[in-house]
């Protein structure tokens, strides 16, 4: 079985398309494609489409026009499509070769609501995921409730099928890794409780009450990891509020995020309430935390209140400072909750529900 995989993303950091294309590389011959940086996957062959055009769809056009230009030269029999941003493609894949078996992972729950903005670019990704449940052979959504969502919505004849977000970080040791650590020794060093956020540097992941929290808890200090456009800004506060208590690392290969975070002790994350998509969000980041024993504080999502409360694991709370001294209280207990969580919630369980369904479709 050969199977196309394509995303428009950078694989290098996209953790549900890679433990996809791992799972089946197990059962077929994965050619994997996105864009940015590369990634190296056993038993997967995966290439990056360059892109030179500036402009965002002018870029994600020309994605498309090679991408098509490829796929016109080989032959595969499953046609796999990560994300609304391929269901332009998968659709025109579907009617050019009705054999192949198509694929589509939802990765978002990409809906109108009423009273949120709509723009014509939403408008037409939307037309086009519409498209794609409808003709593919086989729907996947990241949560039970973004199923049942996306089934009532589209008016679906099944169910999508189910496959969590469940992403535990390799452990690394290797030259790169003991730079890591060797760059953040001192940091480290400091006295107090290491807060940690990893991922987009944005103010709209509200990393500046991080800040707050840590000047005002003079026994704490906190690490950035990750790039953004607010990078600099963050940065430049950071250091005048809390001198040697701060540090950002920039951008790390989600491959090495394991070698930092071992070393933290309370992990935060920001999932607002202002979407159906953020609403019923399917974090990576709780299992990626929990894998390493890092418990967690976020704000009062219901998802991930649910799944902290169920399994005490962290704190979800819009009074972040409240949540993080209760998890700061009682950390080496939450570090044993994630422990458990762990070994409750197996991403090889969920790969073998995975390969099954797909199994039923090629």
């Amino acid at each position: 079985m050969k199977v196309f995989m394509m995303v428009y993303n950078t694989l290098d950091t996209d953790a549900r398309v890679q433990r996809a294309a791992n799972a089946l590389s197990k059962i077929g011959d994965i050619r994997l494609f996105g864009i940015d940086q590369n990634v190296n996957l056993n038993g997967v062959k995966s290439s990056v489409i360059n892109i030179s055009s500036k402009n965002n769809m002018l870029r994600y056009f020309e994605f498309c026009h090679k991408a098509k230009m490829i796929i016109k030269k080989n032959t595969f029999d499953v046609f796999y499509a990560h994300d609304f941003y391929m269901a332009e493609l998968a659709v025109w894949v579907k009617k050019k070769y009705p054999k192949v078996t198509l694929i589509y992972d939802a990765h978002e729950l990409f809906i109108p609501q009423a009273g949120q903005p709509w723009s014509k670019r939403f408008e037409y990704f939307y037309r086009k995921e519409k498209q794609v449940v409808k003709c593919a052979d086989l729907v996947i959504a990241a949560n039970k409730e973004r199923a049942d969502i996306m089934k009532t919505h589209f008016n679906l004849d099944k169910t999508p099928t189910v496959v969590r977000n469940i992403s535990f970080l390799p452990h690394i040791e290797d030259e790169f890794a003991k730079k890591l650590l060797q760059d953040t020794k001192a940091f480290f060093e400091l006295q107090g409780v290491t807060l940690v956020y990893a991922g987009l540097v944005a103010a709209s992941r509200n990393i500046e009450s991080l800040i707050k929290i840590v000047e005002d808890n003079k026994e704490s200090k906190l690490m950035i990891i990750g790039d953004g456009n607010d990078l600099s800004r963050l940065k430049m506060m950071g250091s005048e509020r809390l001198g040697k208590r701060i540090y950002f690392t920039g951008g790390i290969s989600y491959v090495y995020l394991s070698v930092l975070l071992l070393k933290c002790d309370i992990g935060f994350m920001n999932y607002p309430v202002d979407t159906l998509n953020n609403i019923y969000c399917a974090p990576n980041k709780i299992y990626e935390y929990a894998s390493v024993n890092l418990p967690m504080i976020a704000n009062e999502n219901p998802t991930v209140k649910v799944l902290f409360e169920e399994n005490k694991i962290g704190v979800a709370s819009n009074n972040l400072k409240y949540a993080f001294e209760t998890v700061a209280k009682n950390v080496e207990e939450y570090k044993n909750n994630c422990s458990i969580f762990c070994k409750n919630n197996s991403w090889d369980h969920e790969k073998e529900t995975f390969l099954d369904s797909i199994r039923r479709v090629v």
